[in-house]
């Protein structure tokens, strides 16, 4: 027996010398484990609901915003310009927060994908509360 064979199996590895069971690393129950395929189905699912209802909000907000200023603006005689580019962006920040949070928590534990989800969510959420507020303020 070579002085790089194990003893109780009589394998080894040809280039580190150890035995399958000795390069495999101790599992004491600390170690990260990868999710399951289901769990991260089930939390891409319901994040991406709540990403969808922020989505639909700034697309219906595209839609019936302008004909609100446009009847608005024949009412009482104003010229008021409809907020392109606020509503553009409503429509681009939750996509945009998603993909950037699941690019952000790819390799990591589920806890910390849901946790990257979470702020993702709630960074779209105050960017549209923001351009919201900025536009009632008429500063679009």
């Amino acid at each position: 027996m070579s002085n790089l064979e194990n003893p109780s199996t009589g394998v080894n590895d040809a280039i580190t010398g150890e035995s399958p069971a000795e390069a495999a690393p101790a599992s004491n129950g600390l170690a990260p484990k990868r999710p399951r395929t289901a769990s991260l189905v089930v939390l891409y699912v319901v994040f991406g609901l709540f990403f969808a209802w922020d989505l639909w909000e700034a697309a219906s907000s595209a839609v019936a915003l302008p004909q609100q200023i446009a009847y608005f603006n024949d009412l009482f005689q104003i010229d008021q310009p409809v907020p392109w580019s606020a509503l553009i962006a409503n429509i681009v920040v939750p996509p945009a927060a998603f993909i950037a949070a699941v690019l952000i928590g790819r390799g990591r534990p589920l806890i910390e994908r849901g946790g990257a989800l979470l702020a993702g969510l709630c960074a779209s959420a105050a960017l549209t509360l923001t351009l919201t507020a900025y536009v009632n303020a008429g500063g679009l």
